[in-house]
């Protein structure tokens, strides 16, 4: 009784109710998500990754197809399935920065140099992934055109110019060399993290979980 409840010695404050707000329970949510199995990179991330990857392919397909075919119509076609394509790269990799803000990396990643390396190749193939779409849209702008996006006309950046769609075409041509190298040397460094160094950094953007 209450004789009982005294001889606890059980402060006042104890006894009152715990009161939980909206911003503990997003607390508690990123905690628990956090805790998560950390051999592999969250789900959202790999997806968007390989999302990513098969955008850039499609792209970068059609602009080195292009001259296979004779016929304008479907020589047309193909053009604006890159055009698709790149904007498509551009929305996601937008998407994509944001996931990476709010995900942790898996455990056992590479350290020393090989971090750096790598931080800095990952970083210059998020530029690219940014400023060669953009430079697309220009271009096509430049050149009088209209971009769209899953039918969505897109803002035009630059006013009818041919000598500047002729500069950005360049620039443009450059980057997509550019990128395709980067991407060829990340492969290379993701196979030699498998097979030499025998390490998770690339089992961790597959899901497979330690």
């Amino acid at each position: 009784g209450l004789a009982t409840l005294r001889s606890c010695h059980i402060p006042p404050s104890c006894l009152m109710p715990v009161i939980t707000t909206p911003s503990d329970s997003v607390t508690q949510a990123v905690i628990q998500a956090s805790s998560g199995d950390r051999s592999v990179w969250p789900r959202s991330v790999r997806w968007v990754h390989w999302l990513t990857v098969a955008l850039v392919l499609a792209a970068v397909a059609a602009v080195l197809g292009q001259d296979l075919f004779d016929d304008k119509a479907l020589h047309k076609l193909v053009m604006n399935a890159h055009k698709q394509a790149g904007a498509l790269v551009l929305a996601v990799s937008v998407f994509r920065v944001f996931i990476r803000l709010g995900s942790s990396r898996p455990l056992d990643q590479q350290t020393g140099w090989t971090h750096w390396a790598s931080s800095a190749a990952h970083g210059l193939i998020y530029l690219i992934l940014f400023a060669l779409p953009t430079l697309g849209w220009a271009t096509v702008n430049a050149r009088g055109g209209v971009v769209n996006l899953l039918g969505w006309a897109l803002p035009t950046l630059v006013a009818r110019d041919r000598d500047l769609s002729d500069t950005l075409q360049e620039v443009h041509e450059y980057l997509g060399w550019m990128l395709i190298g980067l991407v060829a040397a990340h492969v290379l460094a993701a196979v030699w993290h498998h097979r030499v160094k025998k390490d998770r950094v690339l089992l961790a953007m597959l899901g497979r979980k330690a």
